[in-house]
């Protein structure tokens, strides 16, 4: 007598519908997968501000613990944009100890006079990307950070790139400086009470980009090839 094979479980986790896919649901899969590894690889797109490479110099905080609680630095477009990637550098301080997870929001401000005005947009990116590049800034271990965010749309014009961190335990944490920003005067501190402070010698790093040609495209196509299959296997089973 056979033995008996092990009880389904009535609330079956999705992902061992994988097990009994036929075929050509497996191959849907497979393009899904492919489309997302290959937008993943091209997600930055074309580099729309550069705002510089890090220096290892300096940094200034931008943490929500702290009375600088945001960071911005200006950037001008000569032409209207669509930017959806980030990257930037960075430190922690006073130790150097890594935080066990960061807590990152990006706004962008219009140029009111020198200073950031009210905020356009203002994106939770979270826990980002982080990794350790090796340099040091002045004594503090630097990271490179890197996001994708919802498209965000910019008319030609004058901006502030802001930036906050609420880090989990007691280091704070700070944007890094360039020697390679785009023009003087380009960072302001927002400070606890709500008024910003401007230090016109120094600039911040950071690189925008907009969506890589083709990656939303090839999202969309092995989207389409998995509901095709999974519409075909749904009529094949109430057949």
């Amino acid at each position: 007598m056979a033995a008996d094979g092990p009880a389904q479980p009535s609330n079956r986790h999705p992902s061992e519908d994988l097990l009994t896919m036929k075929p050509q649901s497996h191959l849907a899969i497979l393009s899904l997968l492919s489309a997302c590894a290959l937008a993943a690889t091209a997600q930055a797109g074309a580099l729309v501000v550069d705002g510089g490479e890090p220096d290892q110099l300096s940094a200034f905080l931008a943490d929500s613990s702290h009375d600088f609680a945001v960071a911005a630095t200006r950037f001008t477009l000569a032409d209207a944009v669509t930017v959806n990637h980030l990257e930037w550098w960075g430190i922690y301080f006073p130790t150097g100890a890594v935080a066990v997870t960061d807590d990152f929001t990006l706004a962008i401000y219009p140029d009111a006079g020198g200073l950031p005005g009210a905020a356009l947009t203002s994106v939770h990116l979270g826990n980002v990307q982080r990794e350790a590049t090796g340099q040091t800034v002045v004594l503090w271990p630097e990271y490179a950070y890197t996001a994708l965010f919802p498209a965000i749309i910019l008319a030609a014009g004058d901006y502030f790139l802001g930036l906050g961190n609420d880090p989990a335990g007691t280091e704070l944490w700070g944007w890094e400086t360039t020697a390679g920003g785009l023009q003087a005067g380009g960072v302001s501190y927002h400070s606890a009470s709500g008024t910003w402070q401007e230090d016109a010698a120094e600039n911040l790093a950071f690189r925008l980009s907009v969506p890589a040609p083709g990656s939303l495209a090839l999202l969309a196509i092995g989207g389409a090839g998995l509901v095709r299959n999974r519409r075909r296997a749904q009529s094949a089973r109430s057949a």
